[in-house]
């Protein structure tokens, strides 16, 4: 062999052992795409050595004779031969999912044995029962102040609509909706309600909450528009629109899945007709969180592929633990693409008795953030088994009651991702992950991928990312610290950005108006630049939240409200009517008030309604008229009352709050059919709308101090200019954009006095060769 063949081999060794070696690091990772979780190998499916979910394995170990309801994920997709399969084994297939790879059937404990025997089998749980969980608090979480508060554009103009969740749909996974209540209503507030069937059809009708009450008490506080309350009792997103999807009372998980699967089907990317963005569950397990489990699925499909934020109640079984000894939140509010939601109590100074705890050293198993969820007042389903309870223990509204519960906490949250979604439409998954500090001991039932407790790879996965929205409302939720008897934990940790959270009430109490500001400044910097990043609204939001101090020319104030006056009476006689109640701020310096009343005296659109209504006002708070305007029946539907309020009863009531009342009438032509639960009572609904005007005299100048956002109260705004020299006055709350500008993060100065020793090697090793392979043609030469 020649020199120059010599030399020509080496230059080739060389080159291939160069080559070798920067090829070592995509080599590595090549091989470690082969294994995914320990489960793929060239997308060969590798079945876990157990795939039957512990409750379902309970179950079995009862009785093999007993025929089990069961749901069976197969592995990417459920094929013809998995249902063959399946039919062989003895199962009665009932459902086949189309979100997941899914089947719902019914066989025996030795069918459900062979079917985890089958090679394809990726998960089988039982269908288990699931249990539901079970006016002053939109105040109490600034929601009620969001809803007055003006929006300052970038450019310095005022926008005409405020934030009320207008243009967002929110999904009611519940008992049903009784969407003939007047603030529920049909095909306007409730724009589709529907009730599931045995083979998971669903049926388009009005009332749906039929025999609980449950979903209609939660709907309510989502987005109910007050009418049956002058506006005192609205829900939190009194402008989204209402879809309610009824389980029916016995609920259990395929109820819920066939559900949860509609609003998957119903909110595809680029087709999602109704615009859905939230969807609201009360109800849940009282078993142990696992990420297989079909719910759990479901709720990641939801929030990762259809951009769905997923609220689920924490639970109520928090009675006995408030320690944090054991885990007792809801399992599927666990699962880290939902929100977890705790009840606070009313006032929102410290944790309801009941809520669920997440145990003290497991952060993944604490709640989110609360709402308030003790004593809440919301719509009623009309003769409900819930209401006629209620009525037993004194409530008598025929319209509302207060109940408690996680499941009334929920609510609340959902209608605040309402209020979300319209303040920053561009809301999504995230890159950040859910709180974790580790398991311990193992997790029985999950397949190998999760179950090895020194692995924390889940949950740094995509699997473990959380949205926008339930970061938003944990940045700036309001942590309750613990005082004597607030049932709040008396050591709390650190979370993310360094805030306070802990194992009762997650980052604490949900605050509307900071979270709301924070939305908005994270679509004004997206407007500027896509890429901005709630990080960077993080800077500036607090900036926004401002409230100035405006005067005007004009010598009165206006207020405008509208309702919906009833009169229901029952079959056995009983006869009630709503509470129309709306109260305003009388100064002082006020010398006359003007109420205005219009309403439909008759209409004729489901049978004859006929009714006569007039104006009371209570002028110190006893509940009892101490003025009454004119009655009797009127064609024309209009009242107007000018009352001169400087002297008398009305001039020693100034300088507090007067309730405007509004009274009547009303009958329905038609007689019921008694057989018919939904024609079991009378009731004549009267539309209407009041304006109350108040004059000021005296001082050229009127400073009119009321800064009350309960929604029972009357906001006052300025009147007709007026060129009289008086001006009158009043603070206004603003989220001014005018400030906020994207500021490109400056690029980070390299890091000094950091080596890169591996770097170092790879490099070293390579001159090692270059060396080696140069000396040797050296020598030859």
């Amino acid at each position: 062999m020649s020199l120059k063949s010599s030399a020509c081999n080496l230059n080739s060794v060389f080159s291939i052992i160069v080559i070798f070696w920067l090829c070592v690091p995509t080599f590595a990772m090549f091989a470690l795409k082969l294994e995914v979780d320990g489960e793929k190998v060239d997308d060969v499916y590798i079945k876990p050595d157990n795939v039957i979910d512990p409750v379902l394995e309970r179950h079995l170990s009862v009785s093999e004779r007993d025929n089990l309801e069961i749901i069976v994920q197969f592995y990417k997709e459920v094929r013809y031969e998995d249902r063959i399969a399946m039919r062989e084994m003895g199962f009665d297939i009932k459902h086949i999912f189309r979100a997941i790879p899914a089947v719902y059937a019914i066989g025996s404990s030795s069918a459900v044995r062979a079917l985890a025997e089958y090679p394809r089998t990726y998960w089988i749980e039982y269908n288990e029962p699931l249990v539901y969980m079970m006016n002053e608090t939109t105040t109490v979480i600034n929601a009620s102040k969001v809803w007055e508060t003006k929006i300052i554009d970038k450019s310095g103009i005022i926008r005409q609509h405020n934030i009320d969740g207008t243009g967002i749909t929110v999904v009611v996974l519940d008992s049903g909706i009784d969407a003939g209540h007047p603030d529920l209503d049909y095909h306007e507030k409730t724009i589709l309600n529907l009730k599931s069937n045995t083979d998971l059809t669903w049926v388009e009708m009005e009332n749906t909450d039929t025999s609980s009450g449950h979903g209609t008490h939660c709907a309510g506080t989502v987005a109910g528009n007050g009418d049956a309350s002058a506006g005192g009792k609205a829900g939190v997103a009194p402008g989204a629109k209402l879809i309610g999807l009824s389980t029916g009372e016995a609920v259990a998980i395929i109820n819920a899945l066939g559900a949860l699967e509609w609003v998957y089907e119903n909110t595809r990317p680029n087709n999602n007709p109704y615009n859905i963005k939230v969807v609201s569950n009360s109800w849940g397990s009282n078993e142990v969180y696992n990420p297989e489990d079909s719910i759990c699925q479901m709720i990641r499909k939801l929030t990762y592929e259809n951009n769905v934020a997923v609220i689920f109640a924490a639970g109520n079984e928090g009675s006995e633990d408030h320690d944090g000894s054991v885990v007792t939140t809801n399992p599927y509010s666990l699962e880290p693409a939902a929100f977890s939601i705790a009840a606070h109590n009313r006032l929102g100074t410290g944790m309801s008795t009941f809520s669920s705890r997440g145990k003290a050293t497991l952060n993944f198993t604490w709640p989110d953030f609360g709402a308030p969820g003790v004593s809440i007042y919301s719509t009623e389903a009309r003769r409900t088994l819930i209401s006629t309870m209620v009525k037993q223990g004194g409530q008598t509204d025929a319209y509302y009651m207060a109940i408690s519960g996680t499941s009334m906490a929920t609510p609340h949250v959902a209608g605040v991702m309402a209020l979300l979604w319209q303040a920053c439409p561009s809301l999504k998954v995230m890159d950040f992950h859910d709180d974790f500090n580790g398991y311990e001991g193992p997790r029985a039932g999950t397949s190998s991928a999760r179950q090895n407790n020194n692995n924390d790879t889940y949950w740094t996965s995509n699997d473990t990312r959380i949205h926008e929205g339930e970061f938003i409302l944990k940045a700036t939720a309001k942590y309750i610290y613990p005082t004597e008897n607030n049932y709040v934990p008396k050591n709390h940790s650190i979370g993310m950005l360094g805030l306070p959270y802990d194992y009762a009430q997650g980052y604490g109490l949900v605050d509307v108006e900071k979270a709301v500001a924070l939305a908005l400044t994270l679509q004004e910097l997206r407007r500027q630049n896509p890429l901005a990043t709630v990080f960077d609204a993080l800077e500036q939001y607090n900036k926004t939240i401002e409230m100035r101090t405006i005067t005007r020319s004009t010598d009165t104030l206006n207020a405008y409200w509208t309702g919906e006056w009833s009169w229901l009476g029952s079959t056995d006689g009983a006869i009630s009517s709503t509470n129309q109640r709306k109260l305003i701020w009388v100064p002082q310096d006020a010398n006359k008030l003007v109420l205005d009343l219009q309403y439909s005296a008759m209409k004729n659109d489901d049978g004859m309604t006929l009714g006569s209504l007039y104006l009371t006002l209570d002028l110190d708070g006893d509940d009892n008229p101490d003025w009454t305007g004119s009655s009797g029946f009127t064609m024309s539907g209009k009242r107007t009352e000018e009352l001169d309020i400087t002297s008398g009863e009305f001039g020693s009531a100034r300088g507090r709050f007067w309730a405007v009342n509004i009274e009547g009438q009303g009958f329905k032509f038609g007689r019921p059919n008694i057989f018919d639960i939904n024609e079991q009572y009378r009731e004549a609904l009267i539309e209407y709308k009041v304006s109350a005007e108040l004059t000021f005299g005296g001082n050229s100048s009127i400073f009119y101090n009321m800064s009350d956002y309960h929604s029972e109260v009357a906001q006052m705004q300025f009147g007709t200019p007026k060129s009289t020299g008086k001006t009158i006055t009043k603070n206004q709350n603003y989220f001014n954009l005018t400030g906020v500008v994207y500021a490109p993060k400056k690029p980070k100065k390299p890091a000094e006095n950091k080596i890169d020793f591996c770097l170092i090697g790879m490099l070293l090793g390579i001159l090692a060769l270059l060396g080696v392979a140069y000396f040797m043609r050296d020598k030859i030469r």
